[in-house]
């Protein structure tokens, strides 16, 4: 079964807002829709299977937004969550394993800066283009890809099902 690690990062301004990259209109799952960062595990990276998650998100955060992952300088990696996608969501062959991150910038980098300012989007982001939303607001859209609408949904009804099962105590 294929791995991929996606992350969703959070704006830091106090909204529930979060920035979610269009793909390009070469991706071979979505084209030119709104999506996670992330991608594929590297399974060369280590003799006996894939890279692990957290090193794999790492590795893409810093690729695809340039922000420093090193040590936690720009971004932090927050709640984590797995998830088979079936392949009507996937849009593959097969199933897919998501292991999913929720990234936080860091207060010494602002909402602002990070987004609006420096010398200019394409050296921020790999993707086209980007947009910042609610996770609510997203999901009203059309353009977005299947596999974030199976994760987002698969979360909102699991944190939910924790807050039902917490007021039952």
């Amino acid at each position: 079964m294929s791995e991929l690690v996606l992350a969703q990062i959070a704006v830091n301004d106090g909204t529930d807002r979060k920035i979610f990259r269009q793909l390009g209109p070469d991706d071979p799952t979505s084209p030119n829709c709104y999506g996670f960062f992330g991608g594929y595990l590297d399974r060369h990276i280590l003799l006996n299977g894939y890279e692990n998650p957290i090193d794999g998100t790492v590795r893409l955060l810093g690729e695809q937004t340039h922000l420093d992952m090193s040590h936690g300088e720009d971004l932090l990696l927050g709640p984590y969550s797995q998830h088979i996608v079936p392949p009507e969501y996937s849009l593959l062959d097969a199933a897919v394993k998501v292991h999913f991150f929720e990234a936080f910038i860091r207060k010494s980098v602002s909402a602002e800066a990070f987004i609006w300012e420096g010398v200019n989007y394409e050296l921020a982001f790999e993707g086209v283009n980007y947009t910042v939303l609610t996770n609510k607001e997203l999901l009203k859209r059309r353009d977005v890809a299947p596999i974030v609408r199976f994760i987002l949904e698969e979360i909102s009804v699991d944190r939910h099902s924790q807050l039902m099962n917490s007021n039952n105590i």
